[in-house]
């Protein structure tokens, strides 16, 4: 049988279900009506769709090369690359550079400041991977080998005209005659040919020669 609720009050205690609570006594303050607890905030968001914490960055794209950057700082140093841009001048001699870091270390030809010394003999350096190629002088390291005949070099630039001389490969060519070179030095020491020009004298009778080579040979005259 079902009883509304002030229909228990007339029921005595003992005689009560479990789930029906006592009635209130006259005396008694009135209950506070219970505060409903809110949802928790992430469950609440979850129910709206909303994200419950924000999504990590995805990145800085290069709008050319699809290159991802994590600061758009340094994609606005790298969009130079594109664009060409040079904004640091050295005030020397003018040249422009994409970054102030690269002025920075030209500025060290006009200044004349090395301050990368070399530990074992005191040569000092203006850059630091010049240091760290010079410092295979005395290590012997020469971790740049040849794939066609295996020789090591100390210098991948080294590496790189050897492996003409298995390719052929000859990009330094002649104006004045067509004659290609491997190096470009070469080109230089033949372009006397054709312009006459003898950059060494001898030092005891003023002979001049085209290569260096030549004036060795001469000086042998003299001892």
């Amino acid at each position: 049988m079902f009883l509304a609720e002030g229909t228990w009050a007339l029921v005595a205690p003992g005689q009560r279900p479990p789930h029906v609570p006592p009635a209130p006594s006259p005396t008694d303050p009135p209950r506070p009506p219970p505060v409903p607890t809110p949802p928790a905030r992430d469950a609440a968001c979850h129910q709206r769709g909303v994200p419950t914490s924000p999504p990590a960055p995805e990145g800085h794209h290069c709008s050319d090369c699809g290159k991802t950057f994590g600061a758009r700082s340094r994609l606005a140093v790298h969009r130079r690359v594109h664009t060409g841009e040079r904004p640091f001048a050295c005030t020397h001699c003018g040249k422009c550079f994409s970054q102030s870091s690269a002025l920075g270390l030209h500025r060290r030809l006009h200044t004349g400041e090395r301050p990368h010394t070399c530990a074992d003999c005191g040569k000092a350096f203006a850059v630091p991977s010049h240091l760290a190629v010079h410092r295979r002088v005395h290590t012997g390291e020469r971790p740049f080998a040849c794939s066609h005949c295996g020789k090591c070099f100390s210098q991948s630039s080294a590496l790189a005209l050897h492996r003409r001389g298995h390719t052929g490969e000859r990009p330094h060519a002649c104006t004045e005659c067509g004659r290609a070179f491997a190096v470009a030095s070469h080109l230089a020491a033949h372009r006397r040919i054709h312009t006459g020009e003898k950059p060494f004298p001898c030092p005891h009778c003023g002979k001049r020669f085209r290569q260096r080579s030549g004036l060795v040979t001469h000086q042998r005259g003299h001892k």
